[in-house]
């Protein structure tokens, strides 16, 4: 009997260590997996971490850098107000967006009062280039003896009157075009005043102004005075022989 018991417990051992070999080599497929995954996991994870990294420093570096976005607020005779972003590439140029700018600087370059002659010097120098900014800076030097300044002191002004726009050159509605000059004739009239309010001479003047429009200006303050880039690049100033006359349309000061 015994003989017989241990030859079918012979008989029985390979198939027992069949199922060993199966289970111990499902561990080891199944560990190989395992950590397999955690390698890719880790490697994945290196990968990132500079990313990561960089992407956080530029978040951090755009919340500390505020974006200056220049509006238009539109108002409308039907009392229809609404605000819109400038682009400057799309934005369309009205002719009365152009006189509005004419005028604002004729009145600020040939206007004088003591108390915003400032404001208003440096102005002119924002909306011009180079060579019109140096022609004005000559014109009312101190030393110059037609520079406002020394013709009006600090008690007398003048005063500014805008009497027609014609447009030469680039007037009417157009889309901005990158490099193109407009030019404008301006007729104005000119009233010098003492400090008690008496007038001391009047003449009309006429100039002739050629213009651009440059890359709005970085800087915040420039933005707000200067928020198109308009840019005087000649400046012709000449007087009148006739007489002045009321104009219906004429700009009141």
């Amino acid at each position: 009997m015994s003989t017989k018991v241990n030859q079918g417990t012979q008989k029985s051992e390979p198939k027992s260590n069949y199922f060993s070999v199966a289970q111990s080599w499902c561990d080891a497929a199944l560990l190989a997996s395992e950590s397999g995954k955690q390698n890719w996991r880790h490697l994945c994870l290196y990968a990132l971490l500079p990313l990561i990294i960089v992407l956080t420093g530029s978040l951090f570096w755009l919340l500390s850098k505020p974006r200056f976005i220049p509006m238009i607020i539109h108002h409308y005779a039907n009392g229809r107000v609404f605000v819109s972003p400038i682009i400057k590439q799309q934005e369309p140029i009205l002719q009365a967006q152009m006189e509005s700018e004419l005028v604002r600087y004729v009145i600020n370059r040939e206007s004088y009062h003591a108390s915003t002659y400032q404001q208003q010097y440096q102005l002119i120098h924002l909306l011009s280039d180079e060579s019109v900014a140096q022609q004005y800076r000559h014109e009312q030097n101190s030393s110059s003896k037609g520079a406002l300044v020394n013709i009006l002191g600090r008690h007398d002004q003048r005063r500014v009157e805008i009497i027609s726009i014609i447009f030469l050159r680039g007037g009417g509605h157009s889309k901005r075009r990158p490099k193109a000059s407009y030019v404008a004739q301006v007729d104005f009239l000119i009233r010098d005043y003492d400090a008690q309010g008496a007038l001391l001479g009047k003449k009309v003047l006429t100039t002739l102004i050629a213009w651009h429009y440059r890359a709005m200006p970085n800087n915040p303050a420039q933005l707000w005075n200067n928020w198109d880039g308009f840019t005087v690049i000649n400046y012709q100033l000449q007087q009148r022989r006739t007489k002045h006359r009321s104009h219906s349309d004429e700009y009141a000061i």
